[in-house]
């Protein structure tokens, strides 16, 4: 859904599994996915509790706000893992800050492949920004050291 939203390319559910290496009981690990992103050809950003890649500290609360922000205004998608349902990706595409400069009301609008809490199960659903950001664990598939936040997907590399 991430390349999707990005520019439209459909890639099926069955082959982006097979490439990310996913499990039926584990799911599929970062690395794997960002594995797969790669594979397809695009770029991606990753970032992860506490730092990053580089070893720069990871964003805030606040901060990570105005990254989701300033992402959905370049047209990119921003995949997180949360610790919902032992952990679960879903794809922020909207964020909405109510026009406050607080977090509390904000809303983000996301894609999710297990949409089945809206009454609609059309894979689109919001979220409040503070909740979301609460459920990005370190833990989640209970390894410790697996402490991603999110992986944003970039256009394809020139």
């Amino acid at each position: 859904m991430a390349i999707h939203y990005l520019d439209g390319t459909v890639i099926g559910e069955k082959d982006c599994s097979t490439k990310a290496k996913s499990l039926p009981i584990n799911g599929t690990l970062p690395e794997n996915l960002e594995n797969a992103i790669r594979e397809y050809g695009y770029d991606y950003e990753s970032k992860r509790k506490g730092f990053d890649d580089d070893g720069i500290p990871s964003y805030d609360e606040d901060e990570f706000s105005e990254y989701l922000k300033n992402s959905v205004k370049q047209n990119e998608s921003v995949i997180i893992l949360s610790n919902d349902w032992a952990g679960h990706y879903t794809v922020v595409i909207g964020y909405d800050d109510m026009g406050t400069p607080e977090t509390e009301d904000d809303v983000a609008i996301i894609v999710d492949p297990f949409d089945t809490t809206d009454h609609t199960s059309d894979g689109y659903t919001i979220c409040s920004y503070e909740r979301l950001y609460a459920q990005m664990e370190p833990e989640v598939f209970g390894i410790p050291d697996n402490n991603y936040e999110f992986i944003k997907v970039k256009r394809k590399s020139s």
